[in-house]
């Protein structure tokens, strides 16, 4: 009986790491893909795209919503995670990406998120995972955006079990938000009480973007050289 529970604890070991290595090689063929361009592969040595697309928790066949995604290095990345059978929705997109995946909402304020998404057919809970990389703290400072409304609408957009991911410039310690308008960082601390708040769960956090070299007091464009500024990742989970 002994020999048989470990026999079957083999397979199932050995079936997980077969996955887990089958999933590494999608990221690096998302990274290694030969359509990025040159300025998109210049920018991975700051943004650590290797470790931050396993960090996310995407994986083929997902429905993503990138907010912010601004002229689309992470939107394409994951757009080739997802591959032909997912679809990454992209709020702010300044750059066609040339993907099929790829769905670009129209051009709007994050207050009206919920409008937006339904009528391009993204309803509650069909969203694997949300992207919130380096504009959150730029969402702190418009005092058009109701925050609280803006948690609740990315939390009904998820699926149980779907991830918010959120990459951000990372100001002082304790300070909240008191010099995120004159640096354009904010407060780890702060948005991990934040989304205390709400029903999601806080569900891992990586180091892999931290810089103690950075001077946190300083304007986020003030640092050289340029791109390696300290980062927080963290990663906050709808309940099953």
């Amino acid at each position: 009986m002994t020999k048989q529970i470990l026999f079957i604890s083999f397979l199932a070991l050995t079936g997980y790491s077969q996955a887990a290595e089958n999933l590494d090689a999608v990221y690096r063929d998302a990274v290694n893909h030969p359509g990025r361009s040159s300025a998109e592969r210049d920018r991975d040595a700051s943004r650590k795209p290797l470790a931050i697309l396993p960090f996310t928790s995407i994986t083929p066949g997902m429905t993503v919503l990138d907010l912010g995604a601004g002229g689309g290095y992470t939107t394409k990345l994951v757009a080739r995670v997802v591959g032909d059978e997912g679809i990454v929705y992209a709020q702010a997109l300044s750059a066609d990406t040339g993907l099929d995946n790829v769905a670009a909402l129209p051009p709007h304020p994050l207050f009206r998120l919920r409008s937006v998404a339904h009528e391009v057919g993204l309803g509650s809970s069909q969203a694997d995972a949300v992207l919130m990389f380096f504009t959150l703290h730029d969402m702190y400072l418009d005092n058009n955006i109701d925050k609280t409304r803006l948690y609740r609408d990315i939390y009904s957009l998820l699926k149980p079990g779907g991830v918010l991911v959120i990459l951000d410039n990372a100001g002082v310690e304790g300070s909240g938000l008191s010099q995120t308008r004159s640096t354009h960082r904010i407060d780890r601390r702060f948005i991990i009480e934040e989304l205390a708040k709400t029903k999601f769960r806080f569900d891992g956090e990586s180091n892999v973007l931290r810089n103690p070299d950075d001077d946190v007091t300083r304007s986020w464009g003030s640092y050289s050289p340029r791109g390696h500024h300290d980062r927080f990742a963290l990663r906050f989970r709808k309940p099953l």
